[in-house]
C-alpha cells in the first residue's frame, strides 16, 4: 500500500532534521570544540575551522545554537562561513564553523 505523499514528505524532514541534530551534536559539542580548540593552541594558532559536512547546512540546528551560546560565555568568537562544494557545486556547500580567541582591541 501507498502511503499519501505528504506523510511521506514529513517523514523524510523529521529524518533529516534528526540526522543534521546529531551531526552537529557530534561536532560541535562542548568536548569536541574544546579538543579542537586545544590542538590548534597547541600548534600556536588562536582560531580554528571545525569543517562541516559537504551539502549539509548545520549551522541553524540546536547543536549549534548552543554552541554559540557557550563559545560567547568563553570569549570564544564564532562564526558560520560559507564554503563551496567541491568542484564548486552548490548542492555540496556547507558552512564552517570559525573559531577564534585572538586578543583584539574590542575585547
Amino acid at each position: 500500500m501507498r502511503h499519501p505523499v505528504s506523510s511521506m514528505v514529513a517523514e523524510l524532514r523529521r529524518s533529516a532534521e534528526t540526522a543534521r541534530e546529531a551531526i552537529a551534536t557530534k561536532l560541535y559539542g562542548r568536548e569536541a570544540l574544546r579538543d579542537a580548540m586545544l590542538a590548534a593552541a597547541a600548534a600556536g594558532f588562536d582560531l580554528v575551522t571545525v569543517k562541516g559536512p559537504e551539502g549539509i547546512n548545520l549551522s541553524d540546528t540546536e547543536a549549534a545554537t548552543a554552541a554559540k551560546e557557550w563559545l560567547a560565555g568563553e570569549k570564544v568568537s564564532s562564526t558560520f562561513k560559507h564554503r563551496d562544494g567541491a568542484g564548486g557545486i552548490e548542492a555540496a556547500s556547507t558552512y564552517d564553523l570559525e573559531l577564534s580567541w585572538k586578543v583584539t582591541a574590542e575585547r
